[in-house]
């Protein structure tokens, strides 16, 4: 596949585009591509017919974050 970023061919794109040089800025340690913020309201966007509940922890080290753990429960519809 070829990279949208840089151009060349790789086999295994996904893992091409973590080390990319030619890739554009990314938010939250490398990691996403949107900000934390908009993932967080792209998923409330999808739950808001549903009782929900959101938990987000970070873990920083030396002002970086070094982890991100999103919880999600919702309760289906019966």
């Amino acid at each position: 596949m070829i990279c949208p970023d840089c151009g060349k061919d790789f086999k295994n794109l996904g893992a091409h585009k973590r080390f990319c040089e030619g890739a554009p800025a990314l938010t939250v340690d490398d990691y996403m591509e949107k900000p934390l913020s908009s993932i967080i309201s792209d998923i409330r966007e999808v739950l808001k017919s549903y009782q929900y509940q959101i938990t987000v922890k970070t873990t920083e080290n030396n002002g970086k974050t070094d982890d991100v753990e999103l919880t999600v429960r919702f309760q289906a519809r019966r």
